[in-house]
């Protein structure tokens, strides 16, 4: 290894996410390339320890894998390193200044107390604040970027932990490593048990087997969906990852069942495994439905007029009326069957009765759409529940067992979104009485209405299906099509693919259609001509407001990730905009929150923007590099420097990312990905999404494939099992 002093004269690229760093560097009046990872500023002054490398295009680098602060060793050095733009309000003759009263040890004497600078000509109290503070904050970086390094953690990984925990980066990361998992960009267990075992962890203990534990039921959840892991996928998992003793892990896993921080229960004569707030939420979500389906007093006499119901065929009436015969009412049917006509017709009887009606779904656009429909308010379900700030600061929904929703009804459309978590906060909201028995009875009535041939939710669960299964509650079924325009095919097609029949295509006149190219690169073209001219003027449309891409990947050429950067390019080039990392975001830009963002506020001050809420950014302001961005709903929400990263484009969507939505006009590439992708399950959400026309561009053959297999990942959920075990239990003795 090499080492070598001089200063950053300046900075050709640095990545702010990793650190990643090219410089031109001078050393000994000799000026070289120099790459790595670090945080540093131009004429900064600097030791690097590495090796001199060839690059075939840029030529001799010096790659360097650590660097330490120095200083300037002279006047001249440190005038330059003071008036870099480093810090504010000093430029060269407030430098020289500043050199000619502390000399060759002013940059130490600087370190040690910023404050010395109050006196110096030019430099008032509030100036010299300022100018302390940015002294301050590098140097408690910088501190404590060396000490992570110090553990053997690569400057890249350094920053991103600094950035999440500030001061207390170093400590966190010494007592505990695996506290980084799934709070840092990029850390799962292998990386966090890497750095613990660097810093003497046990192979065979306790608490890196029950991170192991905790890490699978983790990844299990979000990876699979599922609430449950089989023992011996458990086991093997452990294995695999710690290789400890299975004694070991046998006892561990005794202990934390002792501990109630994981739960086992045998399903169906095999044993299982529960992360226990997801064993919570299935088991409390069976014990509501249940006391709302032993509710004596399910009939409600209604008065309605049968003139209003006389153009609903008998199904579609069926589904109006046995909502108020039953507590919990399921309706499912693809588009165009009624779903929205029949929530019209149920929430204007239940309101000319008198009666509470609480409409919501989970995503913004769905339940503005179902507002529409039904001409009542609709929310998100987060709305509804006042997520927020609690009495102790909390962030938590504010409806809930203390402070519940007087509701008769609580309608949920896109039901088939719905995962095991947010379902039990919904439940736990609803109000409660007392019978004569003195046991809980929930009134409230629980009408779900979604399309089951859908994709599942995107969080844990199963909540539609598994009810289904349970015969708990009234099933209405629709497949006659009714909403179906004169010359449309779209509906129609939905349900031929669900059916595993081939579509109609390029019918002359009709909405739905496929163009044949013959690689990823003539797909690409024949995309970006149909999103700027084809479709644009044909239907005299805005294609950034109108059009929809749904992808099924987000890699590859024709995934979301690179469609939508040529979008962007192709459709909203503004020389105006904000950078940041990736992306230049400027006014009319297409965006989507990409997590559940809980402490973020709107311009009427309510928390939380979630993941896949979608809108474009409505104004700029580039001197503070903020932005704003009007959501579906309505709502208007400012974003920064820190949380711009919760951003992405949204031209092209995946179509997991679609789901609750509907767009006018939607194209997707039909191109090779994942086998596990390439399902019927996929491509019929896909072209349930759109309204008035699908194009799919590319193999006519993936769209056969797709039609043919008919797999679904099957998902481990209990919440059936749960609802039929209670039931099981309760029948003849709490209830009756």
């Amino acid at each position: 290894m090499i080492e070598i002093y001089g200063r950053i004269k300046s900075i050709i690229f640095h990545n702010e996410e990793n650190g990643y760093t090219v410089a031109k560097f001078e050393s000994d009046d000799e000026e070289i390339t120099v790459v790595g990872s670090f945080f540093a500023a131009e004429n900064g002054f600097y030791k690097l320890t590495g090796d001199f490398t060839y690059h075939d295009k840029f030529g001799e680098q010096f790659h360097f894998v650590e660097i330490e602060k120095d200083v300037p060793k002279d006047e001249f050095g440190i005038i330059a390193y003071l008036s870099s733009g480093t810090f504010p309000y000093i430029g060269k003759k407030t430098a020289e200044k500043i050199v000619e009263k502390f000399g060759v040890n002013t940059l130490e004497l600087l370190e040690e107390n910023p404050y010395i600078l109050n006196g110096i000509k030019g430099l008032g109290k509030k100036r010299v604040s300022k100018i302390a503070s940015v002294i301050i904050d590098n140097r408690s970086k910088r501190k404590t970027l060396y000490a992570l390094t110090s553990l053997g953690l690569s400057m890249e990984l350094s920053n991103q932990i600094y950035k999440e925990f500030l001061e207390k980066s170093y400590d966190i990361v010494k007592s505990n490593p695996y506290s980084l998992i799934g709070v840092i960009k990029g850390v799962g267990f292998s990386k966090a048990d890497e750095i613990a075992l660097r810093l003497g962890e046990e192979k065979d203990s306790r608490r890196r087997i029950k991170e192991a534990i905790k890490y699978i039921l983790s990844s299990s959840a979000s990876r699979s969906q599922d609430t449950f892991i089989f023992e011996n996928e458990l086991k093997e998992s452990l294995l695999s990852l710690t290789s400890a003793s299975e004694d070991k892990l046998s006892d561990t896993l005794l202990d934390m069942q002792l501990n109630g921080e994981v739960i086992s229960e045998e399903i169906d004569g095999k044993r299982v495994y529960f992360d226990r707030h997801l064993y919570k939420a299935e088991d409390i979500s069976a014990s509501k439905l249940l006391q709302i389906y032993y509710d004596k007093k399910a009939v409600l006499n209604i008065d309605y007029d049968e003139k209003e119901l006389e153009f609903l065929d008998s199904i579609q009436k069926e589904a109006v009326l046995e909502v108020f015969k039953n507590k919990i009412t399921v309706i499912t049917g693809g588009p165009g069957t009624g779903k929205t006509t029949i929530l019209k017709h149920i929430s204007q009887i239940a309101v000319k009765n008198n009666l509470i009606v609480e409409l919501c779904a989970p995503t913004g656009k769905a339940s503005k759409r179902l507002s529409e429909a039904t001409g009542l308010k609709a929310q998100t379900i987060h709305r509804l529940l006042k997520y927020g700030v609690d009495e102790d600061g909390n962030l938590s929904f504010q409806m809930n067992r203390e402070n519940p929703l007087i509701a008769d009804l609580v309608i949920v459309d896109e039901a088939s979104m719905l995962d095991i978590i947010l379902f039990q906060k919904l439940l736990e909201s609803f109000n409660y009485d007392i019978d004569e028995n003195g046991r809980p009875i929930i009134r409230t009535r629980l009408i779900l209405v979604g399309d089951i041939s859908q994709l599942p939710s995107v969080g844990p669960g199963n909540v539609l299906k598994d009810i289904i299964k349970t015969k708990i509650a009234k099933v209405i079924r629709l497949k006659n099509i009714y909403r179906q325009k004169k010359n449309s095919n779209i509906a129609i097609n939905a349900h031929k693919i669900n059916e595993g029949l081939y579509p109609s295509l390029n019918e002359k006149g009709k909405d739905f259609f496929f163009i044949d190219t013959y690689s990823e690169d003539e797909t690409l073209t024949v995309i970006l001509d149909l999103v700027q001219n084809r479709l644009r003027n044909f239907y005299k449309i805005d294609p950034i407001r109108d059009i929809q891409i749904l992808t099924f990947s987000k890699r590859g050429m024709l995934g979301s990730k690179a469609l939508n950067e040529s979008l962007k390019i192709a459709l909203n080039p503004s020389k105006e905009y904000i950078e940041y990392k990736d992306y230049t975001f400027s006014i009319g830009d297409k965006l989507m929150q990409i997590v559940n963002d809980y402490n973020i506020k709107d311009e009427d001050g309510e928390l939380g923007v979630f993941n896949g809420d979608s809108g474009r950014v409505c104004e700029i302001d580039k001197e503070n590099e903020t932005l704003k961005v009007k959501f579906d709903d309505g709502r208007i929400v400012k974003y920064d420097k820190k949380n711009l990263a919760n951003l992405s484009y949204s031209y092209a969507i995946t179509v997991h990312k679609s789901q609750g939505s509907e767009f006018d006009y939607c194209i997707i590439p039909c191109e090779n990905t994942s086998v596990l992708l390439l399902n019927r399950n996929l491509i019929y959400t896909a072209i349930t999404r759109a309204k008035k026309f699908v194009c799919l561009v590319g193999k006519r053959e993936i769209l056969k494939r797709m039609i043919d297999n008919n797999h679904e990942e099957r998902r481990n959920s209990s919440l059936a099992y749960r609802i039929k075990k209670k039931y099981k239990m309760t029948k003849g003795t709490l209830y009756d």
